[in-house]
């Protein structure tokens, strides 16, 4: 395609046309059984523009994909609240609170979550402790703009935290 040697699968299908998806490790061609393989090859030299942008873009998005996987261990940095956050194993608990507690830093560094796990602990077992606490944090952080804003606005959602406790995601019974 243009100037790139560009290695593409093809698919019978039961179709009227000649079908591209574009994905990170290239082209997928899904063509009707009865087209020829050069129009097939001519079809992929008419879209070839597209076809390098859209390769181009699917590489980028899977580089950013896996850029922003974390390693769920000691000293794994995720983002909270627009800034990194260090996650710190402590098996000692030494922190006030169950499962997890924010420790702000120093001006300039990145706060720390210290979890109450031992070192040996699991990948799995790091990330569901850490999203737990995530998530009870996010609770936290909504109750509080809901009880701000909620008088402004001259609304109420107590009745609405009330039968949250009854319900896993916290919102309103169906």
């Amino acid at each position: 395609l243009g100037d790139a040697v560009v290695a593409h699968a093809l698919q019978p299908a039961r179709r009227r046309s000649i079908g591209v998806t574009v994905e990170a490790d290239g082209p997928s061609v899904r063509a009707p059984s009865w087209v020829k393989l050069g129009e097939v090859d001519s079809a992929l030299r008419a879209k070839s523009d597209w076809i390098l942008r859209k390769l181009a873009e699917a590489r980028e998005r899977q580089q950013r994909m896996e850029g922003g996987r974390i390693v769920w261990a000691n000293g794994a940095v995720l983002p909270y609240l627009g800034e990194p956050l260090t996650v710190v194993l402590d098996p000692s608990h030494g922190f006030a609170g169950k499962g997890g507690a924010l420790v702000a830093a120093a001006a300039g560094q990145g706060n720390s979550l210290h979890i109450g796990l031992p070192h040996s602990a699991s990948p799995t077992q790091i990330r569901v402790a850490v999203q737990g606490w995530l998530m009870g944090d996010a609770r936290r952080h909504c109750t509080a703009r809901l009880d701000h804003f909620a008088p402004l606005l001259g609304v109420s959602w107590a009745s609405l935290r009330l039968s949250s406790a009854n319900t896993r995601w916290g919102g309103a019974k169906a």
